[in-house]
């Protein structure tokens, strides 16, 4: 996309050309997560615990992906509204360089405490059984997400959204492919899973990495930009820190869900891991759409086009609210057909389906905290969009899950999280007003 088409194109065409695409390849990673849940659920319960538990475990390798790499998405659409294509490709390569570094040194990590990790994110002895091969095979998988996830975040800055989306794509495609082939056809079990998804995110490195280097990309991702200082660091870590704080608490998070829900056994495990795929998907929508709204954000705040940039986020938030409220809707109405797809199991449907529906509540103001959350990420402001998110995942539901299940036992598990959301929506709200001075942004 040529980057003037960020300060002329009509805003609703603009925010959907850069949307959409991102929508889809996050849906399409979300989808194969559930694709993924259906065909290892055919080993049994034990094997869908085994999943929930290693996946805030491998989500928080790719945090640093996500925390680097909205940093220098933010910083690069920025610098492309100033009209500075060479300093945008050395914070590019420094960025990328620096998170593939930190992420295997992560991975490294992990594996050697792999055993009190399983244990702290809730397995209990029979899951542990399946959960230790396939963490050790999804930890290479991480390495290599980090890689396409944070080149995604730097093409997506200068508009190349259908390219994220392709590679998004293809590496589901090709997961899903090789799921049955690996879990029964070769009798791999979980493992098999496990390597279908390495393969899978091998293959989207790939053409990433091809595309940026012979494509039509004009950000460079090359090591001879390779320029690390305190300035580059500073500016992509002051909103890159928060995010990486935001995602490390959500997996906290999930781990404390997991591992207070296997106090009432392996059946509010899975019940819960169920529904929070069903929720990611829903929720990668608005998270697929917001990150196409950031650029536009970033290059209108970059070159003092305040009134574009409230129009776009005006836009943005009529949007992502209606999907919310219309999704939620529907699943709230096929909740049981949809849940009865992961489990025959009576018990872990009626754990399953009391936590959709209190999550759900609240879900629908999901869109709203998004696009302010992405807004400040957008326009430098790291204050106002760590604490919009760390509220959310951290701050409120931590504390809310450590006490509430002393009160209302599991359904105190549940609550946490709803009753987070609304203070994190409370909040949000206070900042939109303090942060609109006389009809725009450029006081904030």
């Amino acid at each position: 996309m040529n980057h003037e088409n960020l300060k002329t194109e009509k805003i609703s065409s603009l925010v959907f050309k850069l949307g959409v695409p991102a929508t889809i390849g996050m849906l399409v990673i979300a989808f194969y997560n559930l694709v993924d849940t259906y065909f290892v659920a055919g080993l049994g319960v034990e094997a869908v615990g085994a999943a929930t538990v290693v996946f805030p475990i491998s989500m928080s390798i790719s945090s640093i992906a996500f925390a680097i790499g909205t940093g220098t998405s933010s910083y690069v659409s920025r610098l492309l509204g100033e009209k500075d294509l060479v300093k945008a490709s050395v914070v590019a390569s420094t960025s990328y360089f620096t998170s593939l570094l930190l992420s295997a040194l992560l991975a490294l990590l992990c594996a050697f405490f792999m055993k009190q990790l399983l244990y702290g994110f809730g397995a209990t002895a029979s899951i542990f059984e399946y959960a230790y091969d396939y963490a050790l095979i999804v930890l290479i998988g991480s390495v290599l997400n980090v890689g396409t996830v944070s080149a995604n975040h730097i093409i997506r800055s200068e508009g190349l959204a259908k390219i994220s989306m392709i590679s998004m794509i293809m590496g589901a495609i090709i997961n899903i492919l090789l799921d049955p082939i690996f879990i029964y056809t070769l009798d791999f079990g979980i493992k098999g899973a496990a390597w279908a998804t390495v393969i899978a995110q091998f293959c989207s490195l790939a053409f990433i990495m091809l595309y940026v280097q012979f494509g039509k990309a004009q950000v460079e991702i090359a090591f001879k930009h390779f320029k690390p200082t305190k300035a580059i660091y500073y500016e992509v870590l002051k909103i890159g820190i928060p995010v990486l704080f935001y995602h490390l608490l959500q997996n906290v998070s999930m781990g404390i869900i997991n591992n207070q829900a296997s106090l009432y056994g392996d059946y509010a495990v899975a019940a819960i891991g169920i529904v929070t795929r069903i929720l990611t998907l829903l929720s990668y929508v608005v998270f697929g759409f917001s990150k196409g709204y950031q650029p536009i954000a970033g290059y209108c705040y970059g070159s003092k086009m305040y009134d574009r940039l409230n129009e776009a986020t005006n836009f943005t938030l009529k949007v992502l609210t209606g999907y919310c409220i219309l999704s939620a809707g529907i699943v709230l109405i096929f909740g049981y057909p949809l849940l009865g797809l992961f489990s025959q199991s009576t018990a872990v449907l009626v754990i399953a389906h009391k936590t959709l529906v209190l999550w759900l509540i609240t879900y629908i103001f999901l869109g709203y905290q998004m696009t302010y959350i992405t807004l400040f990420m957008s326009i430098g402001k790291a204050r106002e969009s760590a604490l919009l998110g760390l509220c959310r995942q951290g701050l409120c539901l931590i504390p809310l899950l450590l006490i509430l299940p002393h009160f209302f036992h599991l359904n105190g598990i549940l609550l946490a999280q709803a009753t987070a959301d609304i203070c994190a929506l409370t909040l949000t709200i206070y900042f939109k007003r303090k942060s609109y001075v006389k009809g725009h942004l450029g006081v904030i």
